[in-house]
């Protein structure tokens, strides 16, 4: 199965960038990320949880170069939080 992702355009900066997407595996939402401000990479902001949402702080090790590579982080992440 390959990742989904749902853009919410609208909600970016006036120059496209802060952009948040839902990130799907298969059927079951695993979280929000978001593109950077400089438009060249991806972070983690949101882990869905049994109990809720999580959020995930913005640093450097949050820092992906391809919306897949944040998306395999986030399911690494929904794995470990107890998700199957």
């Amino acid at each position: 199965m390959e990742y989904r992702f749902e853009d919410f355009n609208w909600m970016a900066n006036g120059k496209g960038f802060d952009r948040p997407s839902n990130v799907y595996f298969g059927s079951e939402l695993l979280g929000v990320i978001v593109s950077d401000v400089s438009g060249d990479s991806f972070y983690i902001a949101k882990v869905m949880t049994p109990a809720g949402s999580k959020g995930v702080q913005r640093t450097e090790q949050n820092k992906f170069k391809t919306q897949n590579d944040a998306a395999e982080m986030l399911h690494l992440i929904w794995k470990h939080q107890g998700n199957e």
